[in-house]
């Protein structure tokens, strides 16, 4: 009997361990890395994503999450969290398969006929297999950490210049510990934005990976952006209402010109030879933004921009 009792307990504590299935409580925070995006350094900057309040969309309760000028809506149901995007929700985490079990994942990424607005606003189908459940510990708590090898089912011709993830790691409550929504990319897109701290009222997760740096979760370095600047480039005016005017050494020659939103998205692409050159950003939103200027030969520059309007 008291074997029995023992064993019941036991079974209890273990369910009541994995029964802490949650998605985005009001307040939950997580950091992520925001490399430099030339450099790949990791301590640039970081993004920091908000679990806001609770909203109605298609008559589902879902949770907005907020990072700068991003925002997601996203819920948990039936153990899958899905996010929304044109009109409907997608499932991207599912939490009740197994190893051996199959899911679909519906990855955000860029449409990539749009080569000015390169904004994440369109989704490709994938397949998952579960191929691994591991088990983390947050201030005692367990969480189950699956693994899931990745196959392209999406049959658009043009997703074969994207990068697909080969493989998939999402954590109970955390989601991906290298980019808050995972996505498909194009080739130039850079470097990983990997997790570096999360919180809830439960629970304090600090990643591996960032605690070994022995850093606070929002260090950065406000200095980066200013490094290895050539002294003949001129950008103006700054701020600007619209039209920016680059310039440089007559010796010198621009190959391309990209604009960066603040959390990365590129917002405009421009392939000069021309010096100077006039870009019209008249269609961006005030705020700041990040242009890259690439050289011929091969030197490539970051400099923050304002939009004022």
């Amino acid at each position: 009997m008291r074997t029995f009792l023992f064993t019941l307990l036991f079974l209890l504590s273990i369910n009541n361990a994995y029964c802490q299935l949650e998605w985005a409580p009001i307040g939950t925070q997580w950091y992520y890395s925001h490399p430099h995006p030339w450099s790949g350094n990791p301590f640039w900057r970081y993004d920091l994503y908000t679990s806001e309040k609770d909203t109605l969309i298609n008559d589902k309760s879902c949770r907005v999450i907020r990072c700068m000028e991003q925002t997601e809506y996203m819920l948990l149901e039936d153990s899958i969290v899905y996010y929304y995007l044109k009109g409907e929700f997608h499932p991207l985490y599912d939490f009740s398969k197994q190893v051996g079990d199959t899911s679909i994942i519906h990855f955000k990424g860029y449409n990539v006929t749009d080569t000015i607005d390169c904004a994440y606003d369109t989704f490709y189908v994938a397949r998952g297999i579960i191929e691994r459940i591991d088990t983390i510990y947050a201030n005692d708590l367990a969480l189950r950490s699956f693994l899931s090898r990745i196959e392209a089912i999406d049959t658009s011709p043009s997703v074969t210049e994207l990068i697909w993830p080969g493989l998939i790691n999402y954590i109970e409550r955390i989601g991906v510990p290298y980019m808050f929504m995972p996505m498909v990319e194009l080739p130039s897109l850079g470097h990983m934005r990997h997790l570096r701290c999360y919180s809830d009222n439960d629970i304090n997760y600090m990643n591996p990976w960032w605690a070994q740096h022995e850093k606070p979760c929002d260090y950065e370095i406000p200095d980066a952006i200013e490094e290895n600047k050539l002294s003949e480039l001129s950008i103006f005016p700054n701020p600007s209402t619209g039209k920016i005017t680059i310039s440089m050494d007559q010796t010198t020659s621009i190959s391309n010109i990209l604009v960066y939103t603040a959390t990365g998205n590129r917002v405009y692409q421009k392939t000069s030879k021309q010096n100077p050159v006039v870009i019209d950003l008249s269609h961006l939103q005030s705020g700041i933004y990040y242009l890259g200027v690439i050289l011929e030969s091969g030197f490539q520059e970051y400099h923050k921009i304002i939009m004022a309007k």
